[in-house]
């Protein structure tokens, strides 16, 4: 009787022992399969889905594996320079009418020809595309160098441009019509339609407008830009040159903001950091006057001695001498 007894107790504890391992089997078989049907549901169709994650993840191609993080510290340069979008315009000194003891208004024009000018025309950035580029986008205005009325010379400010294609037809822009061959009968004309496109290589000069003043409160001879004007040159409908024209006024007061922040090149240096309106302010270009304030409101080329292009010349250095002599007649040695 206690062999029965002591069989049966053995009987149970190995029953108890095998129904956990068999419970935790049918776990992971069920876990197992929950992944195949994930799988097949993934694939599409029965048995597939787990073949196809399974070669995709295998043959996937390194030259197909992207580059992270890489040329994020690169400096064009020696040194980080700084950033002339940051740039600050220094305002001119304040000047009462009272402290104004002697006015003279010249206007002078800038060869961009010349050796010391060529900044201006620098391919990565000249001055006119600058212009251009920030009057197109509405953050400068332009001036119109068209007359008003008969007291008026064309560079007073008085008449802005209104809208984009406005000021696109003053540069020659926009669109026209041309005759164009027909290339399956050669003889045969039809028109076309074409757009023109400004060049910004057609200006040949800058006309600056100025006053010379001298502020007897900070005893200082200076000269104070009113605006700039592009010039281009002038051609009749056979194409001759017959003269030069503005194509249109900015007031450089206003202008100022725009050409702070554009870097010029410099020919001396690379490290000099200097933007247009640096250039500007410091004198740093080559100029001649056309023009001084007269009682008959005339270009020296007009005056009745000049009869050629090298007699305005030396006018103009008349007119120089002339202004450098006021200034050192201003004090005593």
């Amino acid at each position: 009787m206690k062999k029965a007894i002591v069989m049966s107790l053995c009987f149970v504890l190995a029953a108890m022992m095998v129904l956990p391992s068999e419970a935790q089997t049918k776990r992971k078989k069920s876990k197992g399969k929950g992944r195949i049907v994930a799988s097949r549901r993934k694939g599409g169709k029965k048995g597939k889905g787990t073949v196809k994650v399974v070669a995709a993840a295998a043959s996937k191609d390194p030259a197909d594996v992207p580059w992270t993080n890489l040329g994020a510290d690169v400096n064009d340069g020696a040194y980080v320079t700084k950033d002339f979008l940051n740039n600050k315009v220094t305002p001119y000194p304040y000047l009462r009418e009272a402290d104004v003891m002697y006015r003279k208004r010249v206007w002078r024009e800038i060869d961009v020809h010349e050796k010391m000018n060529k900044f201006l025309t620098y391919p990565r950035g000249s001055l006119i595309e600058v212009l251009v580029e920030h009057i197109k986008a509405g953050e400068l205005a332009a001036y119109s160098p068209i007359a008003v009325n008969a007291k008026d010379n064309g560079d007073e400010f008085k008449t802005p441009f209104k809208s984009l294609g406005e000021f696109n037809q003053t540069l020659g822009g926009g669109k026209e019509t041309i005759q164009v061959a027909d290339i399956n009968n050669p003889g045969v004309m039809h028109d076309q339609v074409v757009e023109k496109v400004f060049d910004p290589q057609s200006v040949v000069a800058y006309r600056v407008k100025e006053d010379w003043i001298f502020d007897k409160q900070r005893s200082v001879f200076e000269p104070r830009i009113l605006g700039i004007a592009p010039v281009v040159l002038q051609r009749n409908t056979q194409g001759d040159t017959i003269g030069t024209r503005a194509l249109f006024w900015v007031y450089y007061p206003e202008a100022r903001n725009v050409l702070a922040h554009a870097q010029v090149y410099n020919r001396s240096s690379d490290g000099t950091n200097l933007s247009f309106d640096d250039v500007f302010i410091k004198r740093m270009f080559s100029s001649y006057i056309i023009k001084e304030s007269n009682q008959d409101d005339i270009p020296l080329k007009n005056y009745a001695h000049v009869k050629n292009p090298m007699d305005a010349l030396y006018e103009s250095e008349k007119v120089k001498a002339n202004l450098m002599n006021y200034e050192h007649d201003l004090w005593e040695y």
